[in-house]
């Protein structure tokens, strides 16, 4: 694959053209990444409104109907139901978990079959997550793992 980069003060915005003849799932993952790098995570701290990086969030979790969102140091609410963040994050490096759960694979520290199918994943901060039997397959199709 060849990269050209363009720098030059005299262009007004940044962009992105990418000339292939088959798309594959490297090109597909560059846009996704390309495409997430540009939407934020609105998240809130009292009467505070904060604009979140998509990459300093470890999971979101669905907790009483009310949606959290998980960073290194701090919990924010979050206006968004569950399934608008999986919409909004397809082909992203967030995958569902289990039914409360979205998690950041970019966190993911290790992964640990327990019983059942399921998966015990540690993120980085030392929590520990499980992807549920019906999730796991995604999660070993994402991270390239045979079945």
């Amino acid at each position: 694959m060849k990269v050209t980069l363009d720098i030059d003060p005299g262009h007004t915005q940044d962009e992105i053209i990418i000339r292939c003849a088959e798309l594959n799932d490297d090109l597909l993952k560059i846009v996704a990444l390309a495409n997430s790098s540009q939407k934020k995570v609105v998240g809130s701290l009292g009467k505070q409104t904060f604009l979140l990086e998509p990459g300093d969030v470890y999971y979101f979790e669905c907790v009483d109907d009310k949606v959290f969102i998980y960073t290194k140091s701090k919990i924010y609410d979050c206006a968004l139901r569950l399934y608008e963040i999986e919409e909004k994050f397809q082909g992203t490096n967030f995958l569902r978990a289990n039914k409360s759960t979205i998690i950041n694979l970019a966190k993911v520290r290790s992964l640990n079959p327990i019983l059942n199918g399921k998966i015990e994943v540690e993120l980085e901060n030392g929590e520990k997550q499980i992807i549920s039997r019906q999730y796991a397959p995604a999660l070993k199709e994402k991270l390239g793992l045979g079945r």
